[in-house]
């Protein structure tokens, strides 16, 4: 008598196993993709980058075209850069960036106004942002990147110093088609090391950046150095200590040191936006035009800045600071100057 032979079935316990993994495979993926990026912006903290999404763009182009240039960067240490060249792109780019949590709700807030409105786009991007861009991403617009921008400068916000931001940026940032950094800058300019630029040619260099395939410091146009001079004014209204402290000094009295910077309205907005990518006559020509009418004071007096000031008191006064002219370095080196 034959005996029955039992087929050999696959035991069920391999095949739930496989269909656990193929429905956590997803959810997998997504924890690994969204944890590198905290290691990565965790170690760069202390480890500094060799290079940028925006450095490797730019040098598969020249490649693309066989150009022979290069893209020009060298890592500076902060130490090694004047803390006028933080300041001026604070002044120049950021200025709520010692106190906000790198996004400024209120920018964002005035350029969705105003995009709504009009053809010219305006842009609310924090340094925070830049960094995040620059380093990590690439610059055209979609949802999907300004997502990934998002995620990438709150990440950055937790694991970065403020001081480390802005050494992260001036250090990354295009100065010109193919100058990445201010180490690369200040030689390619300047002929000098980054410690020893002075007020004005930071200012310039700070000037350049909503646009520097447009603007340069080498250069400089009409308009770059009446940017560069609104700019100095503002460094002279914000201090020397201010990316460290988030504290404006009061100037007008000669025994206050400083108020709350957020009780310090910004006297003017930057004239140029990086968002704003019209053809290059018709940006240079309204960006130009906006900029005389909101700095008629400026041109037309000796006076710089208006400044809210709170006294002791709580009440709002203005404060009227003297102009910061190109190379005067001695503007910067005291908090407090005595009333005229």
């Amino acid at each position: 008598m034959k005996k029955k032979v039992k087929k050999m079935s696959r035991p069920r316990s391999v095949e739930r196993r496989w269909l656990k993994w193929l429905l956590l495979s997803p959810v997998i993926l997504l924890l690994v993709i969204l944890l590198l990026p905290v290691l990565l912006i965790a170690s760069l903290r202390w480890v500094d980058p060799y290079t940028s999404m925006f450095m490797l763009q730019r040098q598969y182009e020249l490649w693309q075209a066989d150009a022979t240039e290069k893209v020009m960067y060298e890592w500076v240490d902060g130490e090694n850069i004047t803390p006028r060249m933080m300041l001026a792109v604070v002044a120049a780019e950021d200025q709520k960036f010692p106190v906000h949590f790198g996004f400024d709700l209120e920018a964002i807030e005035k350029a969705m106004v105003h995009n709504r409105g009009s053809k010219k786009i305006r842009g609310a991007s924090t340094i925070t942002q830049q960094v995040a861009k620059n380093l990590f991403l690439w610059p055209s617009r979609s949802w999907i990147r300004k997502g990934m921008e998002v995620y990438f400068t709150g990440l950055i916000e937790v694991f970065w110093s403020k001081q480390r931001i802005v050494e992260v940026y001036v250090n990354i940032a295009q100065f010109d088609e193919n100058v990445f950094g201010v180490g690369a800058a200040s030689k390619h300019f300047f002929k000098k090391l980054p410690d020893k630029l002075t007020m004005h040619e930071t200012a310039l260099l700070a000037a350049v950046l909503p646009s520097p395939k447009r603007y340069h410091a080498e250069k400089p146009s009409a308009f770059v150095l009446r940017r560069a001079r609104w700019i100095q004014q503002q460094m002279y209204g914000l201090g020397d200590d201010y990316i460290a402290t988030g504290i404006v000094p009061v100037r007008q009295y000669r025994d206050s040191t400083a108020v709350a910077s957020d009780a310090v309205a910004v006297p003017m907005e930057e004239p140029v936006d990086e968002l704003m990518l019209e053809p290059m006559d018709e940006m240079l020509d309204v960006s130009t035009d906006e900029f005389v009418d909101e700095t008629a004071v400026v041109e037309n007096s000796d006076t710089a800045v208006t400044q809210t000031d709170v006294t002791q008191e709580g009440e709002a006064t203005q404060t009227v600071l003297p102009e910061a002219v190109a190379g005067d370095d001695a503007a910067l080196q005291s908090d407090v100057v005595s009333q005229p």
